[in-house]
């Protein structure tokens, strides 16, 4: 499932890098353009250990005065969640999961949208908090799964996105986490959960905005069905 909290914005996938005295950490990749079937992203292409994950945000014009973002994310297979933070470390968190991914492993039943999560969380300690209040979100059906890969396509409106650099900075470094733990929900519709942050994988990627917003938006939401 896909899940975001608030207190650090961000949107979910991720995985750790480390340096020591002897070693340098690598610069952050530069999100570049992509575009498939006229749906046009600013798209990392990110590798986290072992495993590989793409991040594609598309942003309207700010003069639009609209305060919302579309996302294309394609992450491993299983996983627990995969979250991205929306500008630095203290702002909120884009969360994306997919609640019952076990019955994707076995082929006992198709993909469910509805089962998939892209929500904007709160960081509170070691963990992310969703809350569905936050956002409105839609999951495109142009979402899908493939072997050992889920592509989760979203739009996410919330008056809070205007407020984060990815939108008010002309380049921003967003923080990508990717988790083999599954997400905890408090809830019986399995909106709200508590997303754990330790033991994740963060790698960081370089967003800039004019690359990432297009005057043909509105026109790509259609497309989208979203």
């Amino acid at each position: 499932m896909l899940f975001a909290h608030l207190k650090t914005l961000l949107i979910v996938i991720g995985a750790a890098i480390c340096s020591s005295a002897l070693s340098t950490t690598p610069a952050p990749i530069l999100a570049q353009p992509s575009c498939t079937s006229g749906f046009c992203t600013a798209t990392a292409n990110l590798k986290l250990g072992d495993d590989r994950l793409s991040i594609g945000i598309a942003m309207p014009p700010f003069d639009s005065g609209l305060s919302e973002v579309l996302v294309n994310a394609t992450v491993p297979l299983p996983y627990g969640y995969s979250a991205f933070t929306m500008g630095d470390k203290t702002s909120p968190f884009m969360v994306l999961a997919y609640g019952f991914y076990g019955t994707l492993l076995n082929g006992s039943s198709p993909m469910n949208i509805s089962e998939l999560r892209s929500q904007i969380g709160v960081q509170s300690g070691n963990a992310v908090i969703s809350n569905p209040n936050i956002a409105k979100t839609v999951i495109s059906t142009s979402s899908a799964l493939f072997p050992g890969q889920l592509q989760l396509v979203s739009r996410i409106q919330s008056p809070l996105l205007r407020q984060q650099s990815l939108f008010t900075s002309p380049s921003s470094v967003l923080e990508v986490t990717l988790s083999m733990n599954n997400p905890q929900y408090l809830d019986s519709a399995n909106e709200t959960a508590v997303l754990e942050l330790y033991g994740s994988q963060t790698v960081s990627f370089v967003f800039e905005r004019a690359t990432g917003t297009f005057e043909n938006y509105t026109e790509m939401v259609k497309v989208l069905g979203i």
